[in-house]
């Protein structure tokens, strides 16, 4: 929290001024005075807004959630979303068996004819979706503040790098919404910063860094596959944030081939499956490859348009095949 925004009309610090003039509490206090301004915004602007505000992916992630609690498999693998849909699926059956919202599972929706009914379950079921997002949140902002304090060892600094995090559009907005990036981007930055943090620790603790890094990265590639372009920087990342590293002209040649040699193992494991990608220029067809229609990669395929979800849904409302047609509940 900043004093100058109470203290004097003016925002800049004055001439030798520290970085203390912007801090107004201890790092705890400060920090938990940054999620209670965090979530008193959630509250204001996001929290209300009505279950279709924002489609993309809330009616997705919701409609999942139902479905699993149901007994059904997941049908959405884009992402592929698997945490994000599984804690998703758990966290409305725990407020359901609490009597907190009006369903948790397809076969508990009202009927088609109950406009009023359907729209209520949607809406506390999604509300409960955003009460998740905005405890991953919170833990993303409190985790990045607390590792960026161990990395720098300046707590002043940290609370200012976890204020400026906390109030960023994108987590603003990711707060407020069911999307699969909050918790890869939480995983994916904890595993960066222990892997800076690893250098200043002794051996066994740096292997168990580099080992709940590795977790990490892993969970994170899980809940959004996209997040693999992210981790192919973290070897380049790490290894030229050395602090005890020579300067780039007293470098020799095995100093710059160790440097570049990490990210390629990231780009061997990526490039040979670049002719097996989708063909997104024309919608429907799949890649045509040996590793296409073998048993690796099943689940590659260009992403389902919002018009062919809505023709699955009106499809399954008018007596089609699917989980929500048999029975009986529209999905939206």
């Amino acid at each position: 929290m900043f004093k100058g925004l109470t203290s004097r009309i003016g925002f800049l610090p004055r001439p030798g001024d520290d970085i203390s003039v912007f801090v107004l509490a201890p790092f705890g206090v400060s920090l938990a005075l940054i999620l209670a301004a965090f979530v008193a915004l959630f509250f204001a602007f996001g929290f209300w807004w009505p279950y279709w505000r924002v489609g993309d992916m809330d009616i997705w992630m919701v409609y999942q959630a139902f479905l699993m609690n149901d007994g059904h498999a997941q049908q959405y693998f884009d992402h592929p979303g698997y945490l994000t849909i599984v804690s998703l699926q758990h966290w409305l059956a725990l407020l359901k068996s609490a009597g907190l919202i009006a369903a948790d599972r397809l076969s508990q929706l009202p009927p088609l004819a109950d406009v009023a009914g359907s729209e209520k379950a949607w809406m506390t079921a999604t509300q409960a979706a955003r009460l998740l997002s905005l405890g991953y949140a919170c833990a993303f902002i409190a985790l990045f503040g607390v590792l960026v304090r161990r990395l720098l060892g300046d707590w002043q600094v940290a609370l200012i790098a976890a204020f400026v995090l906390a109030f960023s559009s994108g987590v603003m907005m990711e707060g407020r919404i069911v999307r699969t990036e909050l918790i890869s981007a939480t995983l994916a930055y904890a595993a960066l910063l222990l892997c800076l943090i690893a250098g200043d620790l002794s051996r066994p603790l740096r292997l168990a860094a580099i080992l709940l890094a590795s977790v990490c990265a892993t969970l994170a590639l899980i809940n959004k596959v996209q997040f693999l372009f992210l981790l192919m920087t973290f070897a380049p990342i790490v290894f030229s944030a050395r602090r005890a590293a020579p300067p780039m002209a007293a470098r020799t040649p095995r100093h710059l081939f160790a440097w570049g040699c990490p990210p390629l193992p990231c780009c061997w494991l990526f490039l040979p499956h670049l002719p097996y990608l989708p063909d997104f220029s024309t919608p429907g067809r799949l890649p045509s490859g040996p590793l296409s229609s073998g048993r690796r990669f099943q689940s590659i395929r260009p992403s389902r348009s919002p018009g062919y979800w809505a023709g699955r849904w009106r499809l399954a409302s008018n007596g089609g095949a699917g989980p929500a047609a048999s029975s009986g509940r529209s999905p939206a």
